[in-house]
């Protein structure tokens, strides 16, 4: 009786920790996660932040703690930061804007150092808010570069009263998963200003 009852243990000891064995294998995340940690496919991982922002002000893209200005606007793709600035890793990025009053042209300035070398000779880098186009640029130097992007007040906030802005930068040799936080470019400065034209 007693050898039935410890196989019957061991049995189901075993099946046990074949769950777990299971579940380490194919976790139960979200993709955000998983494209990040688990297939390494990203170097963008969302976090949620308030998009506090001045308009007009410039900030130096720093993150660290104590927080910054930077990490109110930050959602992902920027990190290792520098006295200089801090570095876009991998294909994508995303900032978030909270916009008060009444709306209005804008323009995004950024200033830039991309990371060009023998493999990836040049860069194109793409910006869209809230998921329309507004400009892109080809990095073909290693060259600090003034960039601007008109924002037309017509684009749409989100129903939060934001604006988000995606970086997406296209490398001519296809990055490999252990490449996905690839450092792209050192963003030295960027402003979110009104635009002085209209």
């Amino acid at each position: 009786m007693r050898s039935k009852v410890a196989f019957t243990a061991i049995v189901a000891l075993g099946l046990a920790q074949l769950g777990l064995m299971a579940f380490a294998a194919v976790p139960d995340v979200g993709p955000q996660y998983r494209a990040y940690y688990i297939d390494r496919t990203t170097g963008c991982l969302p976090r949620e932040v308030p998009g506090t922002y001045e308009l007009d002000s410039t900030l130096l893209p720093v993150s660290k703690a104590p927080p910054q200005p930077f990490d109110d606007i930050l959602v992902c793709g920027f990190e290792a930061s520098e006295p200089g600035g801090t570095w876009m890793r991998g294909r994508e990025a995303w900032f978030r804007f909270a916009i008060e009053g009444p709306r209005t042209d804008l323009q995004l300035k950024l200033r830039a150092i991309p990371l060009v070398d023998p493999r990836n000779p040049h860069q194109r880098l793409t910006v869209a808010a809230n998921g329309q186009d507004i400009g892109e640029v080809l990095f073909d130097g290693p060259e600090l570069r003034d960039l601007a992007f008109a924002i037309p007040a017509s684009i749409p906030l989100t129903t939060r009263g934001t604006l988000e802005i995606q970086l997406s930068m296209e490398f001519p040799t296809p990055l490999t998963p252990q490449e996905s936080r690839r450092y792209a470019m050192l963003l030295t400065s960027l402003q979110l200003a009104r635009d002085k034209q209209n």
